[in-house]
């Protein structure tokens, strides 16, 4: 069935092309019938809208990924990424899209003129994707090194990452570990030569005690990726960084903090998300901590609505 086309907005070209490719035979019969009002559509028209199906549908996928009910931010370098490499393959004409026409591959190359310019607000304008990403505990910083094809750049953005959640969430360290024992107190010492090796041992290293401070931050940065056997649940990163707050407690913080970030802003398909309702054009003046406070205040009344605890 041919989807309606929308009076508010318009119709996805996607989603008219996709409709259309299902409906061939139906389309050919309709232009039959009124060929002297629409001209008929040649094999080569729908091969032509085969090639530009192939290009759009990844953005439908991409799309449809982030309106759904609870998208993650920390896939959004994942999609960014990803992103890139199905455009650079069309416009080079390589692969799944080696029988690209020509005109369609230089449309592409509009679109990733119009990628990069975005890409670099989130590669130079802020370490939040960069951290949700890591804060995947299957994935954490492997994708880097991979995409930036420099082990050496990874390590760069690991360490401004490292920088930046030391001093914004400085607390005591996770553990203290005492090397070398304190001196002891000379009024409960018996009485000893003066030339005992033990004492000039104390003296000369007893002061230097030395505290190994080890922050389960450096432990979650540093440590390899882990397997989650229950990842499926569209919250299921919250509720791992719930369970494993007890071992990492600043990271639980950190994860509180950046997962509840909406990792989009859609003005129209309310149907899919409702971050507009909240964060818009006409709200952005307001501070961040007060969007997090309304963002968390949503989410526990819309907690208790579904639980039957608020009645209108």
């Amino acid at each position: 069935m041919i989807e309606y086309n929308v009076d508010t907005r318009w119709n996805s070209t996607f989603q008219m092309i996709d409709d259309a490719l299902k409906s061939s035979k139906q389309f050919t019969l309709f232009c039959n019938y009124n060929s002297a009002a629409i001209p008929l559509f040649e094999k080569a028209d729908w091969e032509r809208l085969e090639k530009i199906h192939k290009v759009l549908i990844k953005f439908n996928e991409f799309s449809k990924h982030i309106s759904q009910a609870s998208p993650q931010i920390s896939m959004s370098v994942y999609l960014y990424f990803e992103c890139k490499s199905f455009l650079e393959d069309a416009i080079d004409q390589k692969g799944d899209f080696a029988s690209l026409d020509d005109d369609i591959s230089k449309a592409v190359q509009v679109g990733l003129r119009k990628y990069e310019k975005y890409y670099a607000y989130m590669d130079h304008g802020s370490n939040i994707h960069y951290i949700a990403m890591m804060l995947d505990p299957q994935l954490k910083f492997e994708m880097l090194k991979e995409e930036f094809e420099d082990e050496d750049a990874a390590n760069v953005v690991k360490e401004q990452i490292r920088t930046y959640l030391h001093d914004r969430y400085s607390t005591p360290p996770l553990s203290d570990e005492l090397v070398l024992p304190p001196l002891l107190n000379p009024k409960t010492m018996t009485s000893q030569p003066q030339l005992d090796p033990y004492k000039r041992v104390l003296e000369r290293f007893g002061k230097k005690k030395t505290i190994v401070k080890v922050s389960d931050i450096d432990i979650c940065l540093d440590s390899p990726p882990v397997a989650v056997g229950d990842a499926k649940s569209t919250d299921w990163l919250v509720k791992w960084w719930d369970s494993h707050k007890g071992e990492y407690p600043l990271m639980a913080r950190v994860a509180r903090d950046f997962l509840a970030i909406p990792i989009t802003e859609v003005s129209c398909e309310r149907l899919f998300n409702q971050n507009t309702d909240l964060l818009g054009l006409r709200r952005h003046s307001l501070s961040s901590e007060t969007m997090r406070t309304l963002t968390l205040l949503r989410a526990m009344w819309e907690r208790d609505v579904s639980k039957g605890g608020v009645r209108g």
